[in-house]
């Protein structure tokens, strides 16, 4: 498709994180006691009573570009115990998007946004092949969720994608 701003046609990537921010701050040294990983669902076992375990489930942000295709942040999510154990449970189950959405904070801060991480969010699985999605609330007014939910050009795109170095 053709960019109706500059004539060219614009190739896109997504925008992805590969972890959650806590996890990627793991030490090398404690990962292997302290960190279940694989590329849709972490947990950050607490090293000390005075911590929690916490629980990360990758996700899509969809992104409505004005010019262009729509986009999807691969962003991650972290989400309580027992919402954790609801969505590995559910993972394989051809009926998990008839679930009740979720509370979720979003696990990535967002390069050239003030923090996002532990944004509200809302978690709705989406089928056994898919990533769930995530949504910010309507009366989110942090400036990324504001974009977000109203759209963005192409070249707003390619400005993300350059600050997180895939240009």
């Amino acid at each position: 498709m053709k960019c109706p701003t500059c004539g060219e046609d614009h190739g896109l990537l997504e925008p992805t994180f590969r972890r959650p921010d806590a996890i990627a701050a793991v030490p090398s040294s404690l990962r292997a006691t302290h960190v279940f990983e694989s590329d849709d669902l972490c947990a950050l076992r607490a090293r000390d009573a005075t911590q929690q375990d916490r629980y990360f489930v990758r996700c899509l942000l969809p992104v409505p570009v004005r010019d262009h295709e729509d986009t999807r942040w691969g962003v991650w999510a972290e989400v309580s115990g027992p919402d954790s154990k609801t969505i590995y449970d559910a993972w394989d189950d051809p009926r998990q998007a008839e679930r009740p959405a979720m509370d979720a904070q979003l696990a990535n801060d967002i390069p050239g946004y003030p923090p996002t991480v532990g944004l509200p969010m809302r978690l709705r699985m989406s089928g056994p092949t898919t990533r769930p999605q995530l949504t910010f609330a309507a009366d989110q007014s942090h400036p990324f969720a504001l974009e977000c939910r109203a759209g963005v050009t192409v070249h707003r795109v390619k400005e993300w994608l350059a600050r997180m170095g895939a240009s």
